[in-house]
């Protein structure tokens, strides 16, 4: 058959298969799923290779050299920017697919050395190859990433969906404040360590003609320009604590200078982590409350991953040093239920110092930045003074509040938590005329709290010897002055002990 028409066939199904696997993002970045057309031209049809192949070196003056897969992304490519001719270049200079995205330099240094043997300028096409070349080798998500990305660079995501909203009407585009994304990126642009270390953030979409395909999905923290502090303070801690059980698993950083929902000129920080489908919050709001003793068993087991992850937190080595961390967050809206097991998220407000930095006080104290007004221990949220340097305990006394709002989650379910609240509410303006959703009168918990747990114990079920024992935990161990709270290593021991009761049987 005429060489001319095999290579206007093998061209368009080349150019069929390309249109077929170019998506766009939604900032507007065109991408193509590379993977998608190297298995057509390798496996669907490999006559189309070989035609594309040959023809590339028509004009080489030597026969081509055996057909390889080495170098079927640069022949795309190529192909792409009408400029097949190239091919022999790269190939007879040692450059394949594997050094893609090629630099600058790498391409310029080829030109150089190369170009004296055509008689086309290929000046021109490297330029465009630069720029081709982004669609064809997109960002890819890995662990442990730490990227400056240049409006250049195309991150492929399927979908970006907000998952946090402003959480009070002074919200607006120019705070500081982070925003939580939920992002699905085709599988092919991630890593095999993260296939193989979060096999279940995989799930399947079909954007392509109706075809499944699969797709990763993870959780993207952005912070704005103005909150670079932060947001590097937050990564450093989470590379610290990376491994540590219980908590919510960091992938990587970049940053980026266009808007990812939009593709308009916006710089940002971003933080990679798995996705949780919902938080304890959502839970005390929204679900039905277990039916049974063993499904009250059932929820407080799910929190020994929480417990383990403090334990974790405040103290832990990395690379030789050892550091004590202070979470300051701990509250529903940060314990994330991720693929049925919850994990305790966001230091964005955490301190984490070396030890050597912390031994001028006993036990060891730190200034937090930030905390949940509701769920902060009394020693910051006196209500009176400036606050101080608070000890570890404070994270206990806030895992405590929120132990005793699982608790009344069980007994009287998502209308209990709401009583609950007002008469916090109520209990705090009676004493100190301020309004406010604490556990505390600024000095100790309020008595209507320690009444509270009374009256639950009273609805108890008898055969619910967990919850039982858990509000004993925490009006002995947790919501006491900070001189006597326990360590979370104790606590940890003590709540293991308890959901380790066997269940009896009535």
């Amino acid at each position: 058959m005429d060489p001319v028409v095999l290579f206007n066939r093998a061209a368009d199904e080349l150019r069929k298969v390309v249109e077929r696997s170019t998506q766009s993002s939604p900032s507007g970045h065109s991408f193509v799923l590379t993977h998608n057309v190297t298995e057509f031209l390798h496996l669907t049809s490999y006559d189309t290779f070989k035609v594309l192949w040959s023809s590339s070196f028509s004009g080489a003056g030597s026969p081509p050299p055996p057909l390889t897969s080495k170098h079927t992304v640069i022949m795309c490519i190529l192909f792409q920017i009408k400029a097949l001719f190239l091919l022999p270049l790269f190939i007879y200079s040692g450059m394949a697919d594997e050094v893609l995205p090629a630099s600058e330099e790498q391409l310029w240094d080829l030109l150089h050395d190369k170009t004296h043997s055509f008689s086309e300028e290929p000046a021109q096409c490297f330029n465009r190859f630069i720029q081709e070349q982004r669609r064809w080798m997109a960002f890819t998500f890995d662990f442990d990433i730490y990227r400056s990305l240049s409006q250049h660079d195309v991150v492929p995501l399927y979908t970006i969906h907000r998952i946090t909203q402003p959480h009070n009407p002074l919200y607006h585009s120019s705070s500081k404040k982070p925003l939580i994304w939920k992002v699905v990126v085709p599988e092919q642009f991630v890593s095999e360590r993260i296939q193989n270390g979060l096999p279940y953030s995989k799930t399947f979409i079909y954007p392509i003609n109706g075809h499944q395909e699969p797709v990763f999905a993870f959780a993207l923290k952005q912070y704005p320009s103005n909150n670079f502090n932060q947001f590097e303070q937050e990564s450093q801690i989470l590379d610290i604590i990376k491994n540590t059980e219980g908590f919510v698993q960091y992938i990587g950083r970049f940053d980026i200078p266009y808007s990812l929902v939009d593709g308009k000129p916006s710089k940002t920080f971003n933080i990679l982590l798995e996705l949780g489908q919902h938080d304890l919050e959502t839970v005390f709001q929204s679900h039905n409350p277990p039916s049974s003793p063993k499904e009250s068993l059932a929820l407080w087991s799910s929190m020994v991953p929480v417990i383990k992850a403090l334990v974790g937190f405040h103290r832990i080595e990395k690379n030789g040093i050892s550091y004590l961390g202070w979470h300051g967050d701990v509250k529903p809206e940060n314990i994330i239920s991720v693929h049925g097991i919850f994990k305790l998220a966001d230091p964005g407000e955490a301190i984490m110092l070396p030890v050597s930095e912390t031994l001028s006080t006993s036990p060891p104290t730190a200034m937090l930045q930030g905390w949940s007004f509701t769920y902060g221990c009394p020693e910051l949220n006196d209500l009176q003074s400036i606050p101080s340097p608070v000890t570890q305990g404070c994270d206990i006394w806030s895992l405590g509040c929120v132990f005793s709002l699982l608790a009344t989650f069980i007994i009287l379910g998502p209308s209990g938590i709401s009583d609950y609240s007002n008469l916090r509410i109520k209990a705090v303006k009676s004493r100190t005329n301020f309004s406010a959703d604490i556990f505390h009168d600024g000095i100790q918990v309020l008595p209507e709290v320690t009444a509270w747990h009374d009256e639950l114990r009273r609805q108890l079920p008898s055969e619910d010897i967990w919850t039982r024992e858990v509000l004993s935990l925490i009006d002995r161990y947790m919501l006491i002055p900070a001189k006597d709270r326990e360590s979370a290593s104790k606590i940890a021991m003590l709540f293991e002990e308890i959901v380790k009761a066997p269940v009896v049987r009535s």
